[in-house]
């Protein structure tokens, strides 16, 4: 039998529970009842129940003080279920922070609500029971590892994947400290110097990183909800909640004096110089990628103009966002959109010598990537890059930052040829090199044969008989091909799950791409996948 506690204020709210279901029936019985937190606590040293179902609004010690009580004493072992006599998620949060397993509405309370929630806590006490050690770390150390988790979403919102926002959001809003009213997103960059110092090991690195976050999370804490990631060596990125925040003046001067505290330590006990900016305050978790960005350039433009030391630190760094910008353009071998970014993120140094250390980590971090995504398509064995083209950065070299974008425009555009399945010119006309190359470059867009037949200048069903006739297979066939080719290299790639990659390569739903990807390989794409981790899969 499950031992079961009742605690409320109110004679009448503990007759109406006691009445409610048959507890017995259910396999469980009331063990005793409790007019407060006070009295409950010393009938869960005596009676030891399994289950607490406490109002949330009682005399004395309520609700929200019994959960605390309970999340410093019992460490999980007995269950507390909230009541609530109206909807105050505030309160409610409070207690669900310290353990409280779930909640219900007086006014809404019926016996199967109240029977749905207490099965669920019936078998994760039965599972409990059983529950391996590594489990028993997991409650032991919620805190921190719950921190690493705000730490991980927070880098998802970074990324800008909108697909995850509403997961985010929701624990954020419910589950973390943090909440989800009047974030603001900082971007710190330390005058840490980019990598390893001379002699310093890898362990050593990465302690004086876990150092400096630390730092920057205590600082955080001190007065503000908040959460601290790194970005990369020497830079961090905070987002910081202000719901009490009266205006957005008060929640800008309650931040700056928070970041300065945050600067002050850095200075003081690790001899880091810090420059720091904002974006704009977010209402909603969608507005969180533009802030970020926002406090990316404005962090640009100041971070020139610190001390001299500073000056010689890093000031370019490729961002979460634009990086995965780019995978996106090179994986659907869009030359345009590549050349695109590739402008944008040069546009920002027209202004800096050639020499400028932001020039030297904009080529380097670049190359990084290129041969980054060469190495995740599997193509190791061989080069993607003509000898002729020189790609390290070289400061003696007498180029401008143009050139210097120029030459990464033509190494991306070089890993996309090598990368595109694109049909040789001579052996086809213009118009059906055109519309394969249209395919080749466009295949993840909403294609077709009248599409492909007004860029060539020409019928659709002109283009039809004429593509037939020069390729073997009709036009539609083609862009099948090339979408499972490029939906192969996906999963190859171990970056994506199967069913991520269907929209990816142009189709519109899963059910078509299964087939069409069954037609073509001979297995299906789950099959393909594990055939991929096995030591003698195929290697096509």
């Amino acid at each position: 039998m499950f031992k079961v506690l009742l605690v409320d204020d109110e004679l009448i709210a503990r007759q109406y529970m006691r009445h409610l279901i048959d507890w017995e029936g259910q396999g469980m019985i009331i063990c005793g009842e409790a007019g407060n937190g006070l009295e409950a606590i010393e009938l869960m040293e005596r009676e030891q129940p399994h289950i607490v179902i406490a109002d949330i609004n009682m005399a004395g010690m309520d609700g929200v003080e019994l959960s605390r009580y309970m999340s410093a004493n019992q460490a999980g072992r007995i269950r507390l279920i909230i009541l609530s006599s109206y909807d105050n998620y505030e309160y409610v949060r409070e207690t669900m922070k310290n353990g409280a397993v779930d909640y219900l509405l007086k006014h809404r309370l019926d016996a199967a609500g109240l029977l749905d929630i207490l099965s669920k806590v019936k078998q994760e006490i039965t599972d409990s029971e059983e529950k391996p050690q590594h489990l028993n770390y997991i409650e032991k150390n919620w805190s921190a590892l719950n921190q690493d988790v705000a730490r991980n979403y927070f880098k998802e919102l970074l990324l800008g994947l909108e697909e995850q926002f509403p997961k985010i959001e929701d624990y954020f809003r419910h589950l973390s400290p943090i909440g989800a009213r009047n974030l603001v997103v900082t971007v710190i960059q330390t005058s840490e110097q980019r990598g390893p110092a001379q002699g310093q090991t890898v362990s050593e690195r990465n302690k004086r990183m876990r150092s400096i976050l630390d730092m920057v999370q205590q600082g955080i804490a001190q007065t503000d909800n908040g959460i601290a990631v790194e970005l990369e060596y020497g830079k961090f990125a905070v987002m910081t909640a202000f719901p009490q925040g009266r205006s957005e003046n008060d929640i800008h001067q309650r931040l700056h004096a928070c970041l300065q505290r945050i600067a002050s330590s850095l200075e003081m006990y690790l001899n880091l110089q810090v420059s720091f900016a904002s974006g704009p305050i977010c209402h909603k978790f969608s507005q969180i990628p533009l802030s970020y960005s926002s406090a990316l350039r404005d962090l640009a433009r100041e971070w020139p103009a610190a001390d001299s030391y500073i000056e010689q630190a890093e000031v370019f760094t490729l961002t979460l966002h634009q990086e995965k910008s780019l995978l996106q353009a090179v994986e659907q071998f869009d030359r345009f959109k590549t050349d695109m970014l590739l402008d944008d993120l040069f546009e920002a140094l027209g202004s800096l010598p050639y020499d400028s250390p932001s020039v030297s980590n904009a080529v380097n971090e670049l190359v990084q990537l290129a041969d980054k995504i060469w190495r995740k398509a599997g193509s190791k064995d061989q080069d993607y890059v003509d000898d002729d083209l020189p790609l390290r950065y070289d400061p003696a070299s007498p180029e401008t930052v143009g050139s210097a974008k120029d030459r990464v425009k033509q190494l991306f555009r070089q890993l996309i040829g090598k990368l595109s399945p694109e049909p040789e010119q001579a052996s086809y006309s213009p118009y059906v090199y055109s519309a394969m190359q249209y395919v080749n470059s466009r295949y993840a867009e909403n294609l077709s044969l009248d599409l492909a037949a007004e860029r060539a200048g020409i019928t659709a069903s002109y283009l039809g008989r004429l593509f037939k006739q020069e390729t073997g297979v009709y036009f539609t066939d083609y862009l099948n091909q090339i979408r499972i080719d490029n939906a192969k290299r996906l999963i190859r790639s171990g970056r994506y799950k199967v069913n991520q990659i269907y929209e990816r390569v142009g189709f519109s739903g899963y059910n078509y791409f299964f087939k069409v990807f069954k037609d073509s390989v001979g297995m299906t794409p789950h099959q393909y996948a594990k055939s991929r981790e096995e030591p003698d899969g195929p290697s096509s």
